[in-house]
């Protein structure tokens, strides 16, 4: 045990700042540990369900959009015929490029060009 002697005054300052840093690493890895055992206790069958409904989700609203998607190409092709290419798809319908031809064939058309 040391004395609490003057001349062992740099030795009780080593002894606190290695038992305040030990009991801080300590803290550290109960910490670590702590969130180890939480991320093991990850229910992953309700997390890949979890995936499985988003998933779901998602392809009916992609479906439903592609769908209307469809609908507007078979209109533009009976409505516009004159105006849209023949085989425009629905693909095509995404670029600004199609639009523009189809506004820039419709305007010709309605001022006699």
């Amino acid at each position: 045990m040391p004395s609490n002697h003057c001349s062992n005054w740099d030795y009780h300052k080593w002894l606190e700042r290695r038992a305040t840093f030990l009991s801080f690493t300590e803290q550290l890895t109960q910490k670590e540990e702590a969130t180890k055992k939480t991320e093991m206790n990850i229910d992953w069958e309700v997390e890949y369900k979890e995936l499985q409904i988003q998933l779901i989700k998602m392809r009916i609203r992609c479906s439903s959009y592609r769908a209307g998607v469809e609908n507007a190409l078979k209109w533009l092709q009976e409505e516009e015929q004159d105006n849209i290419h023949p085989a425009t798809n629905i693909t095509n319908l995404a670029e600004e490029a199609t639009w523009a031809r189809i506004k820039t064939k419709k305007h010709n058309k309605e001022n006699g060009n």
